[in-house]
């Protein structure tokens, strides 16, 4: 996993991890990502599995990525359910 630092000197010193940590506690922090550093893949899992899906979703990045789940960011929302009507 790359690492990340982060430097802003002011009046001659260098914030401490601790000092980032109490600047940016409560704060909106945005990162912008090279596409090639973002996994993004739909997946899909049938519905009896709704209740499982972290567990799933989690075997899903380790199987995926170099990463273990615990290594990496991820997120997902409730899947959406579709009428049979949607269906062609």
């Amino acid at each position: 996993m790359p690492t990340f630092r982060f430097a802003c000197r002011t009046v001659g010193q260098t914030l401490s991890p601790a000092d980032w940590e109490a600047t940016l506690r409560g704060s909106r922090v945005e990162l912008l990502l090279k596409s090639d550093h973002v996994l993004f893949r739909s997946l899909d899992f049938p519905r009896q599995a709704a209740d499982f899906l972290d567990g799933m979703i989690r075997a899903q990045i380790d199987r995926l990525t170099p990463w273990s789940a615990n290594d990496a960011v991820f997120g997902w929302g409730r899947p959406a359910t579709l009428q049979m009507s949607e269906f062609s």
